[in-house]
């Protein structure tokens, strides 16, 4: 890449190639985990917020064409539309993401997390929305 703002790491296994890219403009409430890990290309240990959410004024960033969180902090209602998942998600202050449970069909019920996010990703294709909860500076 000749872009040197631009981070981007590449693993292998035994069938597959993932790019992974962190893009400048949307690093928004995250920083690093291992800052000096980072800076030598090893984003393995993830990211922090940079901003502790306040549990009043969050607020969500929609993330698209992304592979979901591990669901071990999941937990699902399928009864609910993407209006009511915001507003239960924002009223549990240890909520920190929601999805649609069910994209067909307009979308009915939720998946919260609440917890570290782990193993998300940005796919060039496919994936769904994905509503990270920022602190209120931050959006």
């Amino acid at each position: 890449m000749t872009n040197q703002s631009i981070h981007s790491r590449l693993t292998v296994s035994d069938y597959t190639l993932n790019r992974f890219t962190w893009i400048p403009p949307s690093r928004g409430g995250f920083v690093p985990k291992n800052s000096q890990r980072w800076e030598l290309k090893d984003g393995s240990q993830g990211c922090v917020r940079r901003t502790r959410l306040s549990g009043s004024g969050d607020g969500f960033l929609r993330l698209n064409n992304m592979k979901l969180p591990d669901t071990k902090t999941a937990t699902v209602d399928r009864t609910i539309d993407v209006k009511k998942c915001e507003e239960r998600c924002l009223s549990d202050c240890n909520c920190t993401s929601f999805a649609i449970a069910d994209v067909r069909n307009g979308g009915l019920g939720c998946v919260f997390w609440t917890g570290e996010l782990v193993e998300i990703r940005k796919y060039a294709v496919g994936g769904q929305d994905l509503y990270v909860r920022l602190n209120a500076a931050d959006l």
